[in-house]
């Protein structure tokens, strides 16, 4: 009877036990379900905001690209603007581009005023001495639209230019230096008349360039305005009267020849030919392309 009674009560102790032991297990099974549910929904919030981060991040990339290339459009337009500007520049570098005749001539008065109008009374930009070269890039009336070797241009009445760059030496003999003064060493020397072209003009000094090319420079003392020319041709012949006929051929008799180096005077020009005088007093026409001094 007490086995029995020990057995009862052990059986319920044991019963109360196990309900016990499941309840706790079914507790445990839940708070663990719920645990993992929780920790699943915190990983996919943190993989929500990880690819919501990501996103904004490539906005981010992409908003910079699109400013990039709001920048490279404004770079763009001030490109284009800077083109224009060059266009521009280009279209009043051409209204000041001389004509493809444009010639050189120099100036045969002593002081000439570089006027702003082709006026006698316009203001005057510069003045201008004796031998300075200038090219002429139009005309108007009586004045011509010059420009000179810096750049400068302006109005000259015509009549205080010569028609070429050429002048000639006045003294009988002129040493030609290597610089524009009495203490550079002199290249060689030219004799009276010989012919030489302006290149450069400077406070009384001329830069000049002989018939093979040679420059050198002169004082302005040692200069003349006279027009001489010297033979070019190995042979040169002068005749009575200027022009060619029909065929081409000289229509005046020969009078004279002249060999290479001789120098003459100019007298007259006509059609392409000069009348020349040789110091021996000789005259005579010859084609200008058979001398060199003279355009």
């Amino acid at each position: 009877m007490r086995q029995g009674w020990h057995t009862l009560i052990f059986a319920r102790i044991g019963g109360n036990s196990m309900r016990t032991l499941l309840s706790r297990l079914f507790l445990l099974s839940l708070l663990l379900s719920l645990s993992v549910a929780y920790g699943a929904e915190k990983t996919a919030a943190k993989s929500s905001s990880s690819n919501s981060s990501s996103s904004k991040s490539k906005d981010g990339s992409s908003s910079k690209k699109e400013g990039g290339d709001t920048k490279s459009k404004s770079s763009d337009k001030s490109d284009d603007k800077a083109k224009s500007s060059d266009k521009n520049d280009d279209k009043t570098k051409a209204k000041e581009t001389p004509p493809a005749d444009a010639k050189m001539v120099i100036i045969k008065a002593d002081k000439v005023s570089l006027r702003e109008k082709p006026q006698q009374n316009a203001d005057a930009l510069d003045t201008l001495v004796r031998f300075t070269p200038v090219q002429v890039i139009g005309t108007e009336g009586k004045w011509s639209r010059v420009r000179t070797k810096e750049g400068a241009t302006g109005w000259i009445f015509s009549d205080y230019l010569a028609r070429h760059a050429y002048v000639s030496v006045g003294a009988s003999v002129a040493p030609m230096r290597q610089g524009p003064n009495s203490e550079d060493p002199i290249l060689w020397k030219v004799n009276k008349n010989w012919p030489l072209q302006i290149v450069e003009r400077t406070e009384h000094w001329a830069k000049v360039r002989d018939c093979d090319g040679s420059e050198g420079w002169i004082h302005e003392s040692n200069l003349s305005a006279d027009n001489y020319v010297v033979v070019k041709a190995v042979s040169m012949n002068l005749r009575e009267g200027p022009g060619v006929d029909k065929d081409g051929n000289p229509k005046a008799p020969r009078r004279f020849a002249a060999q290479k180096g001789v120098i003459f005077l100019v007298l007259d020009a006509k059609d392409g030919w000069l009348k020349l005088r040789h110091k021996d007093g000789d005259e005579g026409w010859a084609g200008a392309k058979q001398v060199w001094g003279w355009e």
